[in-house]
């Protein structure tokens, strides 16, 4: 019971400390590209997970007014997979 409780809590802990840790670099990343630009617009065509949204949102909580632009095909890529 116990080794299946802590075996939650570690994968619970890993998969936010990656996710955490992939924002900030997405962040950083943003940052460094539209550092001229603070009214970029950011395109993430594979935008299955958000964290580009999610890095550009953080970013905006300082002074830069960046806006993202998501696009996920997953939906309409298995449609048209299903009729061929």
């Amino acid at each position: 019971m116990l080794t299946k409780l802590w075996k939650e809590i570690y994968s619970v802990m890993i998969e936010y400390l990656i996710i955490q840790n992939h924002i900030s670099w997405f962040q950083h990343l943003i940052n460094s590209i539209t550092y001229f630009d603070v009214n970029a617009i950011v395109l993430d065509s594979f935008a299955g997970s958000g964290t580009t949204a999610h890095a550009v949102i953080n970013l905006n909580n300082t002074d830069e007014e960046q806006k993202v632009i998501c696009v996920e095909m997953d939906r309409l890529r298995e449609q048209l997979l299903r009729k061929e």
